[in-house]
């Protein structure tokens, strides 16, 4: 059993005192309800963090990395800066051109997620590169295109 399940269950006996007196008086027996962890840690071997390390190095992103260890994405991040890697953003900036495309689209009427599916980034990098350009933006659940 994991320390973290052993903490936030009652134990056995204890249980029993709650959940047996109350089914003898008459009373509906209350039902407790055990937690068990979704993803208990998982210990990677000094090879283990070579090799997410190479591959982070690789271009592998934290989720992608986090998913074939086993791990939280962020418990991957720690690993690699353990190991004195630096960080790259996970998603990727806006060139020149993905930008004057996301200032087009949202002046036809498109919203920042739409923009930022169709770019493949996330919708507040394509905030921020509509803002830099002075772009206005426009109140949440406007509909319709509106003058740049």
């Amino acid at each position: 059993m994991h320390l973290s399940e052993a903490l936030s269950n009652f134990p056995k006996r204890i249980e029993h005192l709650i959940t047996v007196p109350l089914a003898n008086h008459g009373a509906k027996p209350v039902r407790l309800v055990r937690r068990a962890l979704q993803r208990p840690n998982r210990k990677l071997s000094p090879a283990e963090i070579d090799q997410l390390v190479a591959e982070y190095q690789a271009g592998q992103c934290l989720t992608e990395l986090g998913k074939r260890y086993g791990l939280h994405r962020q418990t991957a991040k720690a690993h690699l800066e353990r190991r004195g890697v630096t960080i790259r953003s996970e998603l990727p900036a806006l060139d020149e051109g993905q930008i004057v495309r996301a200032v087009a689209l949202y002046a036809e009427g498109l919203g920042l997620n739409p923009i930022a599916t169709r770019l493949g980034v996330a919708p507040n990098t394509v905030k921020r590169a509509l803002l830099a350009r002075g772009v206005r933006l426009r109140p949440r659940g406007f509909a319709g295109p509106r003058p740049v």
